[in-house]
């Protein structure tokens, strides 16, 4: 296949019967994101299932395939009764509203790093990212601007749950340079997916950078 081609395969499967995809890579580097954004999608009756890109030389997709619901049948008319004529009700108080429950937040879980703490030569920056209704798509990377070495990431594993709020522990970045953060989203849909997602860079107490819509990446310059 050539590069940014999408070639679609198509097998019947039989009902209640579990099965397993194995995505291999020849050359061990998946098919995001070291050279381009590549993904793969597996559908079953039309709905999406699975979906996935970045891993190493093999990945596997497990799914049993179940039934659809059948048909469903047109409701029966009721027989129209005769009309009757309705007494009249004595007026009756209308009912006190419950009161209105404020929108339940994501819960937040730490991501540990290992770097710190950070001396006077050194800016502080924290990650927050909240997950959309796909967290396992998302990773990040903190790279020197100096030598291009990666300072601090969090892998795709590192976040486990759909709409939950992941805070990194501090990092350490030099100052007197410029270090990047960037975010990538295997699937090259962002953070959009559901009601909450998105993601904030914070350096030396102050936002930085933030996003949502970003597709495959978005990348934000720290320079302390």
């Amino acid at each position: 296949l050539k590069a940014g081609t999408i070639k679609t395969d198509t097998t019947c499967l039989q009902q209640g019967r579990s099965y397993t995809l194995r995505m291999k890579d020849s050359f061990g580097d998946g098919m995001c994101c070291n050279h381009g954004e590549g993904h793969y999608i597996g559908r079953l009756n039309g709905n999406e299932i699975f979906r996935g890109g970045e891993f190493a030389a093999e990945e596997t997709q497990e799914f049993t395939v179940t039934s659809g619901p059948g048909p469903t049948k047109a409701p029966t008319a009721s027989p129209t009764p005769s009309p009757t004529k309705a007494p009249t009700k004595a007026p009756t108080k209308a009912p006190t509203k419950a009161p209105t429950r404020s929108p339940t937040p994501a819960p937040t879980e730490n991501i540990p790093v290992t770097n710190g703490p950070c001396q006077a030569n050194e800016g502080v920056a924290v990650v927050e990212v909240t997950t959309d209704n796909w967290p396992r798509e998302t990773s990040w990377q903190i790279r020197s601007g100096a030598t291009g070495a990666v300072i601090a990431s969090a892998s795709r594993s590192e976040f486990p749950r759909a709409r939950t709020t992941y805070t990194s522990a501090p990092v350490c970045v030099p100052r007197g340079q410029c270090s990047t953060f960037t975010i990538r989203d295997s699937y090259c849909d962002g953070l959009s997916i559901g009601s909450v997602g998105g993601f904030v860079v914070y350096l030396d107490g102050n936002i930085e950078g933030s996003g949502r819509n970003f597709r495959c990446s978005q990348t934000v310059s720290l320079c302390p």
